[in-house]
């Protein structure tokens, strides 16, 4: 019987790391109610699931807070970047929607073909930055480059998501039940799963690279390493 509780059974320890990510899960959300703090939030939020799957000795909360002050400022401006991006380019497909005008197939697939790559950088942007220390253009950069460099991984991140979201979609039952697990510890679930991938893509980076004395980043020459 003192063998179910025992903190080495994979049962417990299964139990343990679904409750430290209900935990994180609830930390980000708190720190993405500002908005403006999303980028910081996920940044975050992927610097402690990068330790988790590599079973580093994590502190939640402190490792989450440290993170989130560190990237509150790139975090900050690059969320509006991709925010602003966005806007752009939903501006663009719903004049393109509603124009009568001939030639616009054309600007159609070039605007959703544009707006499937910024998907795919947004994928990669906050791992690479909660990952490495670089400047802002140079992580948005970097973030473009291996999308296309692992683009099997890129491709499995896609399918993830197309998954959640054709099972969001099925109906009002099935959405609300999908928002309500992402607020339980959905998000922080997908994070802890996509950084299994990332840290193998990381990995061909980090060999080469000087570990910051605090341990949680990588000071790393992206304009050389991503190429």
């Amino acid at each position: 019987m003192n063998k179910i509780f025992d903190l080495d059974n994979p049962v417990m320890h299964f139990l343990g790391r679904v409750f430290d990510l209900m935990y994180l899960n609830l930390l980000f959300m708190i720190c993405s109610i500002p908005f403006f703090t999303i980028g910081a939030s996920l940044t975050a939020l992927y610097s402690v699931t990068l330790k988790m799957v590599k079973n580093e000795e994590t502190y939640i909360s402190r490792d989450f807070f440290k993170a989130f002050r560190m990237n509150l400022k790139q975090g900050t401006v690059i969320w509006f970047i991709l925010l602003f991006i966005g806007w752009v380019l939903y501006a663009d497909i719903q004049i393109l929607t509603n124009t009568t005008m001939r030639g616009t197939k054309l600007l159609k697939i070039g605007v959703y073909s544009l707006s499937l790559a910024v998907f795919c950088m947004c994928i990669y942007i906050f791992p690479i930055l909660a990952r490495f220390i670089n400047s802002v253009k140079t992580t948005i950069k970097n973030s473009l480059l291996m999308c296309i460099a692992h683009l099997p991984f890129t491709v499995l991140f896609l399918l993830l998501d197309a998954i959640i979201f054709f099972i969001a979609t099925r109906s009002g039952y099935t959405l609300y039940t999908t928002f309500f697990i992402g607020m339980v510890g959905g998000v922080a679930g997908i994070a802890y799963i996509q950084s299994i991938f990332f840290r193998k893509i990381f990995g061909k980076y980090e060999p080469d690279s000087k570990t910051e004395h605090n341990g949680n980043k990588i000071f790393d020459d992206a304009e050389h390493n991503a190429d």
